[in-house]
């Protein structure tokens, strides 16, 4: 009888876990608190915020996401990002939700402003606009 007991309590813990992730409500149009680059999304959301919390740093990175250099970050994120789908995007659902199961960072929300800077940078095309070749168009001359 016990055995039983312990696999209804799992099944029942398991079946109330959190609901899903919802697509945020995002106004595009809001003010950005930099502007909605990767390089400013990184240095002053990314690494402060989720990095250097200990949260998604190179040594314990919850859910496998290493946000303690920008390389890694910007790989890591691009299952996170949809440009056609911003609101449902995995990182910006996060930002806005009020749900804490589902919140990041955890135990802080963000200004208005530092979301709109990110969720503007998805709105974008999500580009890696830091990189050192980014800059360098091809050579146009005849």
């Amino acid at each position: 009888m016990f055995p039983a007991v312990v696999v209804a309590a799992l099944l029942l813990a398991t079946a109330c876990g959190p609901d899903p992730l919802e697509c945020a409500v995002v106004d595009l149009a809001c003010t950005p608190q930099y502007a909605p680059t990767f390089a400013n999304v990184y240095a002053n959301t990314l690494d402060p915020d989720c990095s250097q919390s200990a949260c998604h740093d190179a040594t314990s990175p919850k859910g496998g996401l290493d946000l303690s250099e920008i390389e890694t970050a910007y790989d890591g994120l691009r299952d996170q990002v949809d440009p056609a789908d911003v609101a449902c995007s995995e990182l910006v659902a996060r930002l806005f939700t009020d749900d804490a199961d589902w919140h990041m960072p955890r135990g802080k929300t963000l200004a208005d402003s530092e979301q709109c800077a990110v969720a503007q940078w998805v709105s974008a095309g999500a580009l890696r606009d830091d990189a050192p070749d980014a800059a360098i168009l091809p050579d146009a001359s005849p």
